[in-house]
């Protein structure tokens, strides 16, 4: 569940959005955030998962709850960053998949699924930029998170693997929120189970049908 009731942002004199609201009484599914660049979706996420303004100096008005929680207080989150060397806290891949996961069944299928076998005693620093990007997608999956952000994490992943990570993720959405931006307008009318524009200081709820003019509707691409 997340509710936003008039929330404004600005990083010093620069007004990022205000007097956003929006309300999603759900405990689970998979919410699609798409909007040009620049327009503050990544900030957005940032507010509800809680970095802002904790980590990350920004002015912060209004209210958001995740959960009945104030966001700093939920524990139960993970982040895929853009930037995705900010997902890793240890050396190794094995280090980083056992800090998230005890469930050993679990964690080779996901790595198996997104090409991360055999990898568990390698440095994350000698991974190539897609297999990085795999490797965060692998741990937020693996993560007994509540409500699981991914923030243009698809891009990179050759199509087999984002095959096979939309399916997990559809698989995960069943248990947990799941919150993507993405600007593959394909993807969200596949997989998206509510799709948010954001605008100028607004977020308005569209039907699928609104994306019909811009996407192939008798072909699936991401059969799940």
């Amino acid at each position: 569940m997340i509710s936003i009731k008039n929330l404004s942002l600005s990083y010093g004199k620069r007004k990022v959005f205000e007097n956003l609201n929006y309300f999603y009484g759900k405990e689970n599914g998979l919410i699609c955030l798409i909007g040009p660049n620049g327009i503050g979706k990544t900030s957005l996420m940032y507010c509800i998962a809680g970095f802002i303004p904790n980590y990350i100096k920004a002015r912060l008005e209004g209210e958001i709850r995740v959960f009945g929680k104030e966001p700093t207080k939920l524990k139960q989150k993970f982040f895929v960053f853009q930037d995705v060397e900010d997902s890793f806290l240890y050396p190794k891949v094995g280090e980083e998949v056992e800090s998230v996961s005890k469930d050993r069944e679990k964690t080779v299928k996901i790595l198996r699924d997104l090409g991360l076998e055999g990898k568990t005693e390698e440095y994350i620093t000698s991974l190539s930029f897609g297999e990085k990007h795999k490797l965060a997608i692998a741990l937020a999956l693996l993560s007994d998170s509540k409500i699981v952000f991914f923030d243009e994490s698809f891009s990179s992943l050759d199509r087999e693997s984002k095959l096979e990570a939309i399916r997990d993720i559809k698989e995960l959405s069943k248990k947990a929120i799941v919150m993507l931006t993405t600007h593959d307008l394909q993807l969200v009318y596949e997989i998206g189970e509510e799709v948010v524009e954001m605008k100028t200081n607004c977020l308005e709820i569209i039907p699928k049908n609104k994306l019909e003019p811009f996407v192939c509707k008798d072909k699936k691409f991401y059969e799940v």
